[in-house]
């Protein structure tokens, strides 16, 4: 179960570093307050950094492009339960800035489509 937990992190934050959705400078940026990603796997606060990675991509990126990264990693995220957190810290952020979060609610995996909605409503 924590080897499909990382492996699942691992790749996410892969992906955003890939994609350019963030650089390995804005990832460790995101994170500092966690240490290294490798400290984030041994330590186990993956779902710590799911919620910082998530609030740094809203703060510091446009809309469209966190979207688009969520609409090609959908199974990715999908993949581990822990991946939830990434998208409540996204949805809080949005909302307490006074944004629409509906297009991140539908790009959500939909086994976090009702805890989102029900939690957000």
């Amino acid at each position: 179960m924590m080897q499909l937990r990382t492996k699942v992190f691992n790749e996410i934050v892969q992906n955003m570093t890939q994609s350019l959705l963030l650089s390995k400078t804005e990832v460790d940026d995101a994170i500092k307050n966690l240490g290294s990603i490798q400290s984030v796997v041994e330590d186990d606060l993956i779902i710590s950094a799911y919620e910082d990675l998530g609030r740094y991509i809203v703060n510091n990126k446009p809309g469209n492009v966190l979207n688009d990264f969520l609409r090609a990693n959908k199974e990715v995220f999908g993949a581990s339960d822990d991946s939830y957190y990434f998208f409540e810290a996204v949805v809080d952020e949005l909302r307490s800035q006074g944004n629409s979060s509906d297009e991140v609610l539908m790009l959500a995996p939909e086994k976090f489509r009702s805890f989102l909605l029900s939690n957000f409503s």
